[in-house]
């Protein structure tokens, strides 16, 4: 339930608007040696109501009749009206006894917003006893975090998403937001402050470089008193996130299961040169690799073996025959002294993926073709592509960033088994600022005449990367 403080634009105590005839009652008979003793009423309201509902408690004396009402804003009351319930919403009650008190409770109080209440008590001689009080209803709750403490990680196990009960605030001038990063034994192998932004009700938070995941991990995040402000400056209060006895995080948190997972979508970026002295920018399709078996072992290197729809897709405008799939193996290597994923595109059988087939020189050769990275300075092809996994941690899929010499898509002739190149790809241009946009089909033709390359041989290992020998 919220939680609302009413401010009093009066004081608490007694405050008599006035004291007039009423005009249903006995008339003082002075004869008789009636007294004249006024009514007396008093309200109590608490500075703060942790509940929807307005409750105040009422103390009256020498009266016997009372009436009430709570309007939204300063709408003007005749007390005259009230006590005859002409007044929509009045609550009247008769008094018995010398003394009354009693608490009452008005549902629908909304924050932010203005009421008046509206009281006035009579004795039996007609003499009238009025108050008004100005109320404002200010929300008073600090922001919580609500729905399942486990959260769903995404952008490779760094950027996840905590829901709140109510619109929040976050910017870097607030309490920090924190993370730890948990081995499968439970043990702290990192930790360090997280970036965020609010939208809503919903606050996404991500984890800067170094951070990234080779194995299972537990990511906890804990806030610092402020961290989070709703819409009136109320601020969360502080979570410091840790695991318990029973092994149980004590705040949000997440699992991550390796740095790459079945189901999730993989767009790979860059551009290819038409042979014109121009290039254009492709970007692929998202698409999905499909788990085939764990533990495989390629040049001491222990992978996982996947199949991916062939990237010829994006890349041709209907002179190649696309195959349905290429296969896929995903491992960590260290880059640069940091532990990154990578997905390769090798074919253990070939030495490197069939991506299709293609007819050239206008004949009707039809020739196989293949990925390969091709070092000009060195003089050497490799075969396959070798892809990092992005740290663009506001993509809600994976994107790949090629990390070769310069990627190439190359043939073989049948008849002199010379290699040629079909198409090439410019790696420094492989990338996307974040928030950028790329719509349509970016589909390019194959180079018109293939470029021979004579007296080279297929390399297969190369330093920090994974080659499989042909």
């Amino acid at each position: 339930m919220k939680k609302f403080i009413y401010t009093l634009a009066l004081a608490i105590s007694l405050t008599l608007t006035g004291c007039s005839q009423w005009v249903e009652g006995d008339p003082l008979l002075w004869e008789n040696g009636d007294v004249v003793t006024t009514p007396e009423l008093t309200i109590e309201i608490p500075e703060q109501i942790t509940t929807e509902t307005l409750s105040f408690t009422t103390k009256v004396k020498n009266a016997s009749s009372m009436a009430f009402v709570v309007v939204e804003g300063s709408k003007k009351v005749d007390f005259q009206d009230l006590m005859y319930g002409y007044v929509s919403g009045v609550v009247k009650t008769s008094i018995t006894t010398e003394s009354f008190e009693h608490t009452f409770k008005v549902d629908g109080i909304v924050a932010g917003r203005t009421y008046t209440l509206y009281a006035a008590v009579a004795d039996k001689h007609r003499l009238m006893t009025t108050l008004k009080k100005n109320i404002k209803a200010i929300d008073g709750v600090s922001p919580y975090i609500i729905g399942d403490s486990k959260l769903a990680a995404t952008n490779c196990g760094t950027l996840a998403t905590v829901t709140f009960n109510e619109p929040i605030v976050h910017d870097s001038n607030m309490g920090a937001i924190t993370y730890d990063i948990y081995n499968e034994n439970l043990e702290v192998v990192l930790s360090g402050t997280a970036q965020a932004r609010a939208v809503s009700n919903q606050l996404t938070v991500s984890l800067p470089a170094p951070a990234s995941f080779d194995a299972t991990a537990v990511v906890l995040l804990s806030f610092e008193q402020g961290a989070v402000k709703d819409a009136h400056g109320n601020e969360m209060t502080a979570i410091k996130n840790v695991v318990d006895e029973e092994g149980y995080p004590t705040g949000p948190w997440w699992l991550y299961e390796g740095y790459i997972s079945d189901g999730h979508n993989y767009v790979f970026t860059g551009k290819i040169d038409l042979g014109s002295g121009t290039r254009q920018q492709f970007r692929s399709p998202a698409q999905a690799l499909t788990h085939v078996a764990n533990n495989i072992t390629i040049e001491g290197v222990t992978a996982k073996a996947w199949t991916m729809p062939s990237i010829l897709n994006a890349l041709s405008s209907g002179v190649v025959t696309a195959n349905e799939a290429v296969p896929a193996y995903t491992y960590t290597k260290t880059i640069d002294g940091k532990e990154t994923g990578i997905i390769s595109f090798y074919d253990t059988n070939n030495g490197t993926p069939l991506l299709g087939t293609v007819v050239l020189d206008d004949t009707e050769n039809v020739y196989e073709v293949y990925a390969a990275d091709y070092d000009m300075s060195a003089g050497k092809i490799y075969p396959g592509w070798d892809f990092a996994l992005s740290q663009d941690l506001y993509r809600s899929d994976y994107s790949c960033n090629y990390i070769g010499a310069c990627p190439v898509i190359i043939t073989i002739d049948n008849d002199t088994k010379e290699i040629m190149i079909v198409a090439d790809i410019d790696p420094e241009t492989f990338q996307f600022t974040d928030g950028e946009t790329v719509t349509g089909s970016y589909k390019v033709n194959m180079r018109s005449t293939p470029t021979v390359i004579k007296n080279i041989k297929i390399h297969t290992f190369r330093e920090k990367i994974l080659r499989y020998t042909k």
